[in-house]
């Protein structure tokens, strides 16, 4: 669970900051053959916290080293600010590739997410958006080993004179520098702001209020609440503030759903149903948390 968002309260954020969601590390969770690759959810934050912390350790030592020893100290400077510039570049189509991923996802599975066009056209144009961040990713990544290398090659020509051991020492450390700003930096950077814009959000709205929730600046959630029809029938359970429910007298299942339904949580309302059931309710509940990324999180809504 999102460590600023209470699992049994009924905070949902708004469209824009679900969208700067998607920007953070995933776990993905398979449910039988079927991958599925993560939505509301945040992993591995303090590996990727610690690890950018390390890399300004690495970068600032390297900025000595390299203020001592080349012909233009102010050269050193300019490499600091071209790793970050790249590592946070690679990253911009993260979100697209996070919910393109899911879309595709559930193209295949029969749904889609353009008006007028089949699952089929649907899976073709997230596949094809998957490729293009795809080779966003790999030029901005391919800098990023590029200055290292220049770094690696700085070394034998402009310190000669070091033993081979310091040397061998800095060359670690410069791929070391080039490893976490590939799979690291962007996703820290991601969480931060993801965070920081949150905790802004949530002051806007006084949660104690119902007539303060109304507000042409902010939508998110006093009573964010929505039906979502089941195409089967499972077994009802709850899970912090989502429920399945199956009427007896129906022939569908309800999911009713109380703020932002979170990745653990659908995991958990997943694993009550019997085994045959299982994919059929995770494919259901992604289609519901992909329809919740254009979904302002007005009271009420469904």
């Amino acid at each position: 669970m999102h460590i600023l968002i209470d699992e049994n309260g009924n905070y949902e954020p708004n469209s824009a900051t679900k969208k700067r969601w998607l920007y953070t590390r995933k776990k993905e969770f398979p449910i039988g053959d079927i991958v599925f690759p993560g939505l509301y959810e945040t992993y591995n934050f303090k590996v990727d916290r610690f690890l950018f912390i390390l890399v300004l350790a690495f970068e600032f030592y390297g900025l000595y080293v390299f203020f001592n020893i080349l012909p233009n100290p102010f050269l050193a400077f300019i490499g600091f600010g071209v790793d970050l510039f790249f590592a946070i570049f690679s990253h911009i189509y993260k979100a697209k590739f996070c919910e393109a991923k899911n879309k595709k996802l559930l193209a295949e599975k029969g749904i889609s997410f353009t008006d007028g066009k089949s699952p089929e056209y649907e899976r073709v144009l997230q596949k094809k958006k998957k490729i293009w961040c795809v080779i966003w990713e790999l030029f901005w990544y391919t800098g990023i080993a590029a200055l290292a290398l220049v770094k690696v090659l700085s070394i034998f020509s402009y310190a000669a004179g070091l033993v081979i051991g310091f040397k061998i020492f800095l060359i670690l450390i410069y791929v070391s520098t080039a490893y976490i700003h590939i799979f690291h930096t962007g996703y820290f950077l991601s969480e931060l702001w993801f965070r920081l814009w949150l905790k802004k959000e949530r002051k806007i709205v006084d949660h104690a209020k119902i007539e303060r929730f109304k507000s042409d600046l902010i939508h998110d959630g006093l009573e964010v609440y929505r039906k979502f029809p089941l195409e089967n029938l499972y077994k009802t359970e709850k899970v912090n503030k989502q429920i399945i429910l199956t009427p007896n007298e129906q022939k569908l299942s309800v999911f009713n759903n109380w703020g932002i339904l979170q990745d653990e949580e659908l995991i958990g309302l997943v694993s009550a149903q019997p085994d045959e059931l299982k994919q059929k309710l995770a494919i259901e509940l992604v289609h519901a948390q992909v329809k919740m990324l254009s979904m302002g999180a007005h009271r009420g809504e469904a």
